[in-house]
């Protein structure tokens, strides 16, 4: 909805946007409108083989929607590191074709050095 640029092509559906497609990236926030976005329906337009990466929120991607995708579609694969709800422990993760890393990227002793002093300079600035 926040695209205006007459260069892209405006796609009213994600069954459209999905279709065809080699790999799909998802990197959108949870909310109520992408909630469950990615469902049976949406997966069913996608074709045998393709490759789904979500790395931004649990939720976007219907977890039993994909079970089924991924069961019906053995070439097809999804790379995964955010779950519904995590520690995940469901039936993905008996799935050949599903990729899975824990969401621990800000664990980092770096990573949340860095978080804390971004944090403080955001505090000092808006004193």
């Amino acid at each position: 909805p926040y695209v205006n640029n007459l260069k892209y092509k405006k796609v009213n559906s994600l069954e459209k946007l999905f279709a065809g497609n080699d790999t799909i990236f998802i990197n959108a926030p949870l909310n109520e409108q992408t909630k469950n976005s990615v469902n049976e329906k949406v997966l069913k337009s996608l074709k045998n083989g393709s490759k789904i990466i979500c790395c931004s929120r649990g939720g976007i991607i219907n977890e039993s929607s994909l079970v089924n995708y991924l069961t019906f579609n053995k070439k097809s694969a999804c790379f995964l590191d955010v779950f519904k709800n995590e520690p995940y422990a469901g039936e993905l993760l008996n799935l050949e074709n599903l990729y899975a890393s824990p969401h621990v990227a800000g664990y980092s002793k770096s990573s949340r050095l860095l978080m804390e002093e971004e944090a403080i300079l955001n505090c000092i600035k808006h004193i």
